[in-house]
């Protein structure tokens, strides 16, 4: 017998869809990226403001190892190719210290596309 295609679709605040993303642990979240990009719109304001405040503080974000949303941040809104990203991105990774060091290593083993991805979008 054959059955029908079926897509699972999560139905779920954004924040808990970000907070999901914020301590995935394994392999890539085909299914939580796949619902924030169908949220893009929703998702972007959040991504943005995330940067800014990484842009602002970023020993906060360096205190917890454990955290990821920041890295899917980079990937998604280079994804988006959304521009207001550009300055900030430029900014986190042109500073002094140990946050642009630790953001790449965290990336690199994770999310090897997603860096390949935001490099592109800074040319």
């Amino acid at each position: 017998m054959d059955f029908p295609d079926v897509t699972l679709t999560l139905v779920m605040e954004i924040e808990e869809l970000f907070a999901c993303l914020d301590r995935h642990q394994g392999s890539f979240p085909k299914d939580l990226t796949a619902e924030v990009i169908a949220r893009r719109e929703e998702a972007t304001p959040r991504f943005l403001a995330m940067l800014e405040d990484i842009d602002r503080n970023p020993e906060s974000w360096l205190a917890d190892n454990d955290r990821m949303i920041h890295i899917y941040a980079l990937y998604l809104l280079a994804l988006f190719r959304e521009t207001r990203a550009y300055p900030l991105i430029v900014r986190i990774f042109s500073r002094p210290g140990e946050f642009p060091r630790s953001c790449r290593a965290k990336s690199m083993p994770r999310a090897r596309g997603s860096q390949k991805t935001v490099c592109a979008m800074l040319r």
